[in-house]
């Protein structure tokens, strides 16, 4: 846990804080905290056309999630089940169809 490791980090400023070994292990800990800051997002932001097409053609109900609106081929979106932002991928298992208002007021919740 994040708690343990703050514990650990303290552990290492508190002794003998020169010692290599203590270094070592205070760069494993702040690598292991700051290292998910640094992830890349994946570069592929839009759905391709062929993603849209399987995902609309491999769904029976074709409602809004949200709002249960009946979705049309016109008034579909593609969303990112976990937002892009947060660090969702851009693949089919992260999708689903969505209303164009109901995409856009649930931004990267």
């Amino acid at each position: 846990s994040s708690q343990r490791l703050y514990s650990d980090y303290l552990l290492t400023v508190q002794g003998d804080t020169d010692s290599s070994a203590n270094r070592v292990r205070r760069a494993e800990i702040l690598r292991g905290l700051l290292f998910s800051l640094f992830d890349r997002k994946d570069s592929k932001r839009a759905f391709s056309p062929e993603q849209r097409r399987l995902l609309w053609n491999g769904d029976d109900k074709k409602v809004c999630p949200s709002c249960k609106e009946t979705l049309t081929w016109e008034n579909f979106t593609v969303d990112h089940v976990l937002a892009h932002s947060k660090g969702g991928l851009t693949s089919l298992g992260n999708a689903q169809l969505m209303c164009r208002p109901c995409n856009s007021r649930k931004g990267v919740r």
